[in-house]
């Protein structure tokens, strides 16, 4: 498991299962395109626009009244983007092209030997990930078989924006790339897809990751079985005391920064369903908020799994920025 918050490399593994380099997964990390992102900066696109053809490039509108000063902020604001933007994709340009002189440079200089083995390694490599990808692949079609039950609740997301939407469809990326990586994956679930679903098929090669998709609710998805259903929410007075593989873990697929608080433990309620919080007070000492981001909860699931310490598996994931020292 990761010591750290997960972040670029854990993204660019995940693609990597299929892929023959890491800079190929690089670039489709950046390929990546999240509506929520996208309409945003549509918006914001047309409403400059809009402000342009007003002034028609100057600080007045047609009928020669002055714009406000927040429309010329506005603008201003424009032009500096356009060319900012204009500018970082000159320089990517140049230095895409630096390196393609140098290892051209670098390939003609080498002896016919020393192309031979630098093709050879190529190969080697290729290989080593090739068995790697069947290894975790194989790992994950056990885990759908008899791993240890993980569901992620998407029904709240009609209730977060469309940036937290792309929030999480993001920490949804590390979710899979951490249970791909772990000693011991689980049985990853994802329910109440709704809008979550257009975002992830965005991420490429969602549709081959080794997990459950449902459109609708663990409660029937897992109707026959609601009496091993435990909802995971901080705001539980349950502690978590070890893992049970007849349990159905539940975590929800919550962006809220404090905005829905008590929300999961609300419905786990209503629902009658038990509830459980993990033992974080009891084993690690924070300076801020308990509440973790999704993924950090699933690599402590999975650190745990793997070591049955919860104060291992708490302070290798929970950033160290949280723990007091």
């Amino acid at each position: 498991m990761a010591n750290a918050s997960p972040g670029r490399r854990q993204a660019e593994e995940l693609i990597c299962d299929d892929d023959s380099s890491k800079e190929h997964a690089a670039k489709k990390l950046k390929a990546i395109a999240l509506p929520a992102i996208d309409e945003a900066a549509k918006e914001e696109n047309d409403q400059n626009e809009n402000l342009e053809k007003q002034c028609g490039g100057g600080g007045e509108v047609p009928n020669g009244k002055p714009l406000s000063k927040n429309a010329q902020k506005r603008l201003l604001k424009l032009e500096k983007m356009a060319q900012k933007k204009k500018d970082m994709k000159a320089r990517e340009k140049e230095r895409k092209k630096e390196r393609k002189e140098k290892k051209s440079q670098e390939w003609a200089n080498l002896s016919t030997e020393e192309k031979e083995a630098a093709i050879q390694r190529s190969k080697e490599a290729s290989r080593v990930r090739a068995e790697e990808n069947n290894r975790r692949k194989e790992k994950l079609n056990k885990a759908l078989e008899a791993g240890q039950n993980l569901v992620i609740d998407f029904q709240f997301s009609d209730q977060m924006t469309d940036q937290e939407i792309a929030n999480m469809s993001q920490q949804i990326m590390y979710c899979y790339a951490a249970n791909a990586r772990a000693p011991v994956s689980v049985r990853l679930s994802l329910t109440s897809l709704g809008r979550m679903k257009q975002y992830l098929e965005n991420v490429p090669g969602y549709q081959n990751w080794k997990l459950h998709r449902e459109e609708t609710s663990y409660m029937e998805v897992f109707a026959t079985r609601t009496q091993d259903l435990v909802y995971l929410t901080a705001d539980s007075e349950t502690i978590l005391e070890s893992l049970d593989d007849s349990k159905i873990y539940i975590i929800g697929g919550v962006v809220d920064h404090n905005r829905l608080k008590c929300l999961t433990l609300n419905k786990a309620k209503e629902q009658g369903i038990a509830t459980a919080r993990l033992p974080i007070q009891e084993n690690v000492k924070l300076t801020t908020s308990t509440v973790l981001t999704v993924n950090q909860v699933v690599e402590i699931i999975l650190e745990y799994l793997d070591s049955k310490d919860w104060v291992k598996a708490l302070t290798s994931i929970i950033p160290q920025r949280k723990v007091a020292q």
